[in-house]
């Protein structure tokens, strides 16, 4: 696995998902200089509402959603070996600071970015292992 090249992130959360990624396959000595394979990332990042106090109509917990679509293929011929899709999630807890909310609702997303990569790397490595 150490030698797939990531695509770019196009943000926070993407950037979480594929530096874990890149760790992950690499052992934490980075991303591959020279890949044989290639990784295309799209991460999206959903927060929902799923406890609602109703005497104060405000939301209480809540639900982060980070899933990703990706595709893998040969960096010699770009042949595609994998194409798939995967989402993880992690729930919150909404404090009534505004501050601490939008903490709370960022380290879920961490939580989720991480577990969404271990699912990835995971799945990388049952493709690889039977080329």
């Amino acid at each position: 696995m150490a030698s797939i090249g990531f695509s770019p992130a196009t943000d926070r959360v993407g950037q979480e998902v594929r530096n874990r990624l890149i760790f992950l396959a690499g052992g934490g000595q980075g991303e591959a200089a020279h890949p044989e394979y290639f990784l295309t990332l799209a991460v999206k990042t959903d927060t929902t509402e799923v406890l609602i106090n109703e005497s104060t109509d405000r939301a209480t917990a809540g639900r982060v959603t980070v899933s990703a679509d990706y595709t893998l293929k040969k960096a010699s011929d770009l042949s595609v070996m994998r194409i798939a899709h995967r989402q993880a999630v992690a729930l919150v807890d909404f404090p009534t600071q505004e501050f601490a909310k939008l903490r709370a609702v960022r380290d879920a997303e961490n939580r989720a970015a991480r577990e969404l990569a271990e699912l990835i790397s995971a799945d990388l490595a049952s493709i690889l292992v039977r080329k």
